[in-house]
């Protein structure tokens, strides 16, 4: 299931560590709060195995009434759609995306799908 591993990092809400300092034992105090904020980051496993069974049903409906396209980050999905199908046959990815671009682009479908976004970013 492509989108379980990002929605639990969602749930998680993680940070980007960056450990610096002027010296060495201040490094290592960077280190040990950085550290310190992840391990904290993680709720207990039975709340953890909680979500993770919350975010799975609720991706699983997503599926079940066809709106995946509606929810799901496009380059996870364009990026399992090529390692499934596509890599095997020696076309590269930035092929397969420029022709996926042209076949939606030729069948005016996509108009459907841009319009709202576009009216939301003009208001």
């Amino acid at each position: 299931m492509i989108a379980l591993p990002h929605s639990v990092r969602r749930k998680i809400r993680g940070f980007t560590v960056r450990i610096g300092g002027a010296s060495v034992e201040g490094v290592k105090v960077e280190q040990a709060s950085a550290l310190d904020r992840v391990q904290k980051l993680l709720p207990a496993d039975d709340q953890l195995q909680i979500d993770i069974v919350e975010i799975t049903e609720r991706i699983d409906r997503i599926i079940a009434d066809g709106k995946a396209l509606d929810y799901f980050r496009g380059k996870v999905v364009l990026r399992e759609l090529y390692q499934r199908y596509i890599s095997a046959k020696n076309a590269s990815y930035k092929q397969m995306c420029l022709e996926l671009a042209k076949r939606i682009g030729k069948s005016g479908k996509v108009i459907l799908r841009l319009d709202p976004v576009f009216d939301k970013l003009a208001n």
